[in-house]
């Protein structure tokens, strides 16, 4: 393959990454005030019955900062924080995949805002030299994030206004895995 080749190829996958799987380019923002988080687990709210993921701060009071997301992207984050491999690749695997091919890189997640009970987050990736910063919601990023090894941050708007310090009782106790191997393949056949 020629070099002009893979250059027209590689540019092509980046437009079909930034433009179609993680939503439109947003401007570059610092978040200096970001603080480092680490995901905790992902569990079944018992009052909704709706997946939260929890992520906790890594330094200072430790806040968890739970984030309420949907059944498919639960089983993605759960399958990759348990390292299952998935037999297809699933939309996160697919998006690795593609960064890694145009030899991208995820540099880090930032949950960004929390408005009207909704979370936003950014996706910064280098590539070329370049840091392209995408709209995303945080449980794809988060997703990624797992795949990549991908640091995820919170602001300090956000951590303020969604997070709570643990005092020893757990309100969320049931835990989202995948229990087996049939279960993983009813999930994967279903979405």
């Amino acid at each position: 393959m020629l070099d002009r080749d893979r250059y027209w190829i590689r540019n092509l996958s980046a437009a079909v990454i930034l433009s179609t799987s993680f939503g439109c380019y947003v401007p570059t923002g610092a978040h200096l005030d970001a603080h480092s988080m680490h995901v905790e687990s992902v569990k079944l709210d018992p009052r909704t019955s709706t997946p939260v993921i929890l992520l906790q701060e890594e330094e200072g009071a430790r806040r968890r900062l739970p984030i309420w997301i949907g059944v498919y992207e639960a089983q993605s984050i759960a399958m990759g924080l348990q390292r299952i491999e998935s037999p297809r690749p699933n939309s996160h695997d697919l998006m690795r995949n593609l960064v890694e091919k145009i030899d991208g890189r995820v540099a880090r997640v930032v949950i960004t805002e929390l408005k009207e009970g909704v979370y936003y987050a950014l996706l910064e990736v280098e590539i070329d030299g370049r840091t392209v910063v995408l709209d995303s919601r945080p449980s794809d990023a988060i997703a990624l994030a797992i795949r990549t090894g991908t640091r995820v941050y919170a602001t300090e708007e956000v951590l303020r206004r969604g997070s709570f310090v643990p005092d020893g009782g757990e309100a969320l106790d049931i835990e989202w895995k995948v229990s087996n191997r049939t279960d993983l393949e009813s999930v994967l056949h279903t979405h």
